[in-house]
């Protein structure tokens, strides 16, 4: 997931084939599975299970996966009304094997209401090697349904 394309082979978004405007991370999930960058990708997420909510914290494991140390700094795109903090916003492997961990804040303004009942936006989480080649990006979603009085 985390090398999975986000943007198709002339680096615009990807398209939904139905509505033919840009799809999201509900439309495509992680995006296009890019078999060679998955070989290696320079680290894997530990699973675990969330609750949506409209603010939460989820804590994350990730594991080195090649045979050397390396240093990766957070770089969040975030839309309005979605904010997002990363602690530590580096992380360091000092070799194969070696895990870090690391916090990632989401707070979703209730004050920007849509004129239906759902809230749902989208950002990235991307980690950038220092001095390497490894860039792992995940998107960060949120949908809430809210309910009328």
């Amino acid at each position: 997931m985390t090398t999975a394309d986000i943007l198709d082979n002339v680096n615009d978004p990807i398209i939904d084939m139905i509505t033919r405007v840009a799809g999201t991370p509900l439309d495509f999930g992680g995006g296009h599975v890019d078999p060679n960058k998955a070989m290696d990708p320079g680290f894997v997420y530990d699973i675990q299970n969330n609750n949506n909510t409209t603010s939460y914290t989820f804590k994350r494991v990730l594991t080195n996966v090649v045979d050397s140390s390396s240093v990766h700094r957070a770089v969040v795109t975030a839309p309005s009304g979605m904010k997002v903090v990363v602690q530590p916003a580096t992380i360091s492997f000092l070799k194969k094997s070696s895990t870090a961990n690391f916090s990632l804040t989401v707070d979703i303004d209730l004050g920007l209401r849509p004129p239906s009942d759902y809230i749902g936006n989208y950002g990235y989480l991307s980690w950038h090697e220092e001095n390497g080649k490894h860039v792992m990006t995940s998107p960060i979603a949120s949908a809430l349904h809210l309910k009328r009085r």
